[in-house]
C-alpha cells in the first residue's frame, strides 16, 4: 500500500497547535495529531480523529452487535435490555479499538523518527496525499504570525532509483552514421517469436507514471515547495508526452506490432529477451544523441544503416512510433529523478532544521542525532548532501560534523561532488528540453516523405520504364508497396526482391512495346492482369483472399445478376 507523505509543524504554544488541530479537523483533514514530549521522554499525544474514522468502525460493530440477536429477541420485552447492552458494547470497542490504532500508529512514527520531537517541543502531525497538504499549508499559515515551520517528508515511491548518467557528449553526425553501420553489422533479424507485446505493456506503465509525476509536482507547487530544476519542463509538457503515448497505443496495434522483426534472444532464448529491430534502432538513435532529434539526422542515420542492411516497409511506418516509445521512456525516468530529487531537497530542508534544533537545545544530543542521520540514510546521494549543506552553510556547530559524514560517506572532496551534481542539474533540465522539443519536431513531420526517401522498393518502383510510377497519387503508391509486401511475406522473400522482379518484368515488355503501354508499367505485374506472372516468376501463389477477390472481379457480372435474381426470389417467396 502507498505511504502517505507527513507534515510536520512546530508550534510554541500548546493552544496555537490545538487551534490549528482542529482547523484542519473542519477542512476534513483527519489524520492528525498533535505531540509533545515530557522531561522523562514520555510522549504525549492528542488527536480528533476519533471524529469520523472510529465513529464508522463503532457503526459496523453496531450493526454487528444488533444482528447477531434475533428480530423476536429484539422485539420481547425481557430481552430488550441485552439487546440494548450488547449494541451499546459493540460501539463502544469499535471506538476503543480505532482509538487504539490511531494512537499506536502516530505513536510509531516518533519511536521510529526520535528526532522529530525533543522535550518541551510541541508539534502537529499530518497524513495527506499531495493533493491536500497545500490546503493544509493554508491552514497552519493562518493560525498565527509568524506562522509555524512547516516541513514535509515524503513518503517512499515505488522505483525511484538514482538515474545513471551516461559519460560523454552527443555523438556528431558522422559518428551517428558510422555507429548504424555498425549496428547493421551486427543484427540478425528474425520473424516475431511470440504473441506478447512488452513495449506496449511497459509504454502504458510510463504514461501512468509520469501522470503520477505531474500530480505531485502540481501539488508540490500549489503547496509554494521549490520545484527541482527540469520540474517546470514536467508541469507544462506532461499533456503532450501523454498524447503522444496514446498516439502509439492507438496506430500499433498488436498485429502490426508481431510484423516487426526482432533482434536478440540469443542467450536465454527467451520471449521477454527479444525486442523489435526498428526499436533498438530508435533507441540508438535517442541515447547518442541525447534526445535531441532532427529530420536530416533521421534520414542519415536510416539510410546508413540500409547501406548494409535493408529495413522493411512494416519497420520504416513503425519508426516514428519507436521514437515515441523511446522518447517517452527517456522522459519517465527523468520525470522519476526530478521527482526523487525533489523530495530529497524536502527530506534535506527538514533534516537541518532538526539538527540545528537538537544543537542549540544539547550539543550532546548532535552526536544521537548524526548517528539517526546515519542510519536513515547509510548511502546518501551527492543531491541530499549538497541541498542539506546548503541550509547549514553558516551554522558552524552542526556543519562540521555534517560535511565530515558527507565526505566518509561519499569517498570524495565536496568540492568535487559539487561540480559534478551541477554538471548532472543541466544535463537533466536539458535532456527533458529535448525530449520534448523532438516530440514536437515529429508531430511537425510528415512522415510520409520520411519513407519513401528511405524506402528501398520505392527507389526501385520508381525507376518504372515510362515513369508513370512516380506521378501517382501517394495512396496508389502504397496500395502498390503493401501488395508488395503481402507478396513478399508469402514468398518469404525480400520486400525488395519482389520489386525487382516486378520493374524487370516491365522493362522487358518495354523493348517490345510502344510508348505508354501497360505491359511497360510495374502495376501492371503487382496488381493488375500480369500479377500471375509475377507470382510464377518468385515461385509462389496467389493470397488466398486475393485469388477470390480476383475472382469475384472477373466474374461479378454474373454474380451481380445471380444476386437480383434471388432477392427477387427471396420476395415472391
Amino acid at each position: 500500500m502507498k505511504q502517505l507523505p507527513i507534515l510536520l509543524s512546530y508550534f510554541t504554544t500548546k493552544n496555537e497547535a490545538v487551534r490549528a488541530l482542529k482547523a484542519l479537523d473542519t477542512k476534513r483533514l483527519t489524520r492528525t495529531a498533535v505531540a509533545s514530549r515530557t522531561e522523562a521522554g514520555a510522549l504525549r499525544l492528542r488527536s480528533l480523529s476519533w471524529r469520523r474514522t472510529p465513529f464508522w468502525i463503532a457503526a459496523a460493530a453496531l450493526i454487528v452487535a444488533a444482528g447477531s440477536l434475533p428480530a423476536a429477541a429484539l422485539l420481547s420485552e425481557i430481552a430488550f435490555g441485552p439487546a440494548v447492552i450488547a449494541v451499546l458494547v459493540g460501539a463502544l470497542v469499535g471506538w476503543l479499538l480505532a482509538w487504539a490504532v490511531n494512537r499506536a500508529h502516530v505513536a510509531r512514527q516518533f519511536t521510529e523518527s526520535p528526532h522529530w520531537i525533543t522535550t518541551d517541543e510541541i508539534v502537529l502531525l499530518l497524513q495527506a496525499d499531495r493533493t491536500q497538504l497545500s490546503r493544509a499549508i493554508s491552514v497552519l499559515r493562518g493560525i498565527a504570525d509568524p506562522h509555524p515551520p512547516v516541513y514535509l517528508v515524503p513518503s517512499a515511491v515505488d522505483g525511484e532509483q538514482e538515474l545513471h548518467w551516461a559519460l560523454g557528449g552527443p555523438m556528431t553526425s558522422a559518428q551517428l552514421q558510422a555507429h548504424a553501420q555498425h549496428l547493421a553489422g551486427e543484427h540478425e533479424p528474425r520473424p516475431s517469436p511470440g504473441k506478447r507485446e512488452p513495449l506496449l505493456e511497459t509504454l502504458e506503465g510510463n504514461r501512468r507514471a509520469i501522470i503520477s509525476v505531474q500530480e505531485d509536482l502540481r501539488a508540490a507547487h500549489r503547496a509554494e515547495v521549490p520545484l527541482y530544476p527540469g520540474g517546470e519542463w514536467l508541469l507544462d509538457n506532461a499533456y503532450l508526452v501523454e498524447g503522444h503515448i496514446q498516439e502509439v497505443q492507438r496506430h500499433l496495434s498488436k498485429r502490426f506490432y508481431h510484423e516487426l522483426p526482432v533482434i536478440g534472444g540469443e542467450q536465454a532464448g527467451a520471449e521477454s529477451e527479444y525486442e523489435p529491430r526498428i526499436y533498438r534502432l530508435a533507441k540508438e538513435l535517442v541515447r547518442h544523441s541525447e534526445a535531441h532529434l532532427e529530420e536530416t539526422d533521421i534520414h542519415a542515420f536510416l539510410a546508413a544503416y540500409q547501406n548494409s542492411s535493408e529495413l522493411s516497409s512494416a519497420e520504416l511506418w513503425a519508426m516514428p512510433l519507436m521514437l515515441r516509445i523511446v522518447l517517452s521512456e527517456s522522459i519517465c525516468r527523468r520525470a522519476l529523478e526530478v521527482r526523487r530529487r525533489m523530495h530529497e531537497a524536502e527530506l534535506a530542508e527538514f533534516w537541518a532544521y532538526r539538527l540545528l534544533v537538537v544543537a542549540r537545545g544539547d550539543a550532546d544530543e548532535l552526536f544521537l542525532a548524526m548517528a539517526q542521520l546515519s542510519r536513515s540514510f547509510p548511502k546518501p546521494t551527492s543531491n541530499f548532501g549538497l541541498y542539506l549543506l546548503g541550509h547549514l552553510h553558516d551554522e558552524e556547530l552542526v556543519l562540521v560534523p555534517v560535511q565530515s559524514w558527507l565526505q566518509r560517506s561519499l569517498g570524495q572532496q565536496l568540492g568535487a561532488v559539487s561540480e559534478q551534481e551541477q554538471s548532472r542539474q543541466a544535463s537533466l533540465q536539458l535532456y527533458l528540453s529535448n525530449a520534448i522539443t523532438s516530440l514536437r519536431t515529429l508531430s511537425r513531420l510528415d512522415w510520409r516523405d520520411v519513407f519513401e526517401r528511405q524506402s528501398a522498393v520505392e527507389q526501385i518502383l520508381r525507376r518504372d520504364p515510362d515513369g508513370v510510377y512516380g506521378r501517382m497519387d501517394f495512396q496508389t503508391r502504397d496500395r502498390y508497396r503493401s501488395a508488395i509486401e503481402e507478396i513478399a511475406k508469402r514468398a518469404g522473400l525480400a520486400e525488395t526482391r519482389v520489386a525487382d522482379e516486378a520493374l524487370a518484368l516491365a522493362m522487358g515488355a518495354a523493348a517490345d512495346s510502344t510508348p505508354l503501354s501497360p505491359v511497360r508499367h510495374v502495376g501492371y505485374y503487382i496488381i493488375d492482369a500480369e500479377r500471375p506472372s509475377l507470382l510464377s516468376r518468385l515461385g509462389t501463389g496467389e493470397i488466398p483472399r486475393l485469388r477470390a477477390l480476383q475472382w469475384v472481379r472477373t466474374h461479378h457480372t454474373p454474380l451481380y445478376l445471380g444476386g437480383l435474381a434471388l432477392a427477387s426470389l427471396s420476395i415472391v417467396a
